[in-house]
């Protein structure tokens, strides 16, 4: 949401306010993110390319997390593994064990934080993605 106004997500994270027990989340990505042909469709490739990058993107995450009083994130890569969705050359093995690595390296991160923070991603439903 490039152009969010940052009260649009401060009055979401404030349904908390009324009701204690909702969990709210942010989700990073999805279908158009990923469109080939986009400025956006490397990035996540980019992010599992290295451990150092991995972290640097947890951090900034927790950071923003924090700021806004989120609860969970969900990741929508769509789709690490898929040849037809990453950009040319991308090497969909390594997208794959890194995309892995960095759902082990943010959850460890978020239970050392122990708030309870939520961590989904997306996987695919579709014949041609199994």
């Amino acid at each position: 949401m490039p152009k969010a106004d940052e009260s649009t997500i401060s009055e979401f994270t404030a349904l908390k306010e009324r009701n204690p027990n909702v969990v709210v989340g942010v989700s990073i990505g999805g279908w158009d993110f990923n469109n080939n042909h986009t400025d956006t469709q490397g990035v996540f490739a980019d992010i599992v390319s290295s451990k150092d990058k991995r972290s640097k993107f947890i951090g900034k995450l927790l950071s923003f997390m924090k700021h806004y009083a989120f609860d969970a994130v969900d990741l929508d890569w769509e789709y690490p593994g898929a040849t037809d969705r990453q950009p040319p050359k991308s090497n969909t093995t390594a997208n794959t064990e890194g995309y892995v690595a960095l759902l082990q390296d943010i959850r460890k991160a978020f239970d050392d934080e122990e708030k309870g923070y939520e961590l989904s991603f997306t996987a695919p439903t579709s014949y041609w993605y199994d």
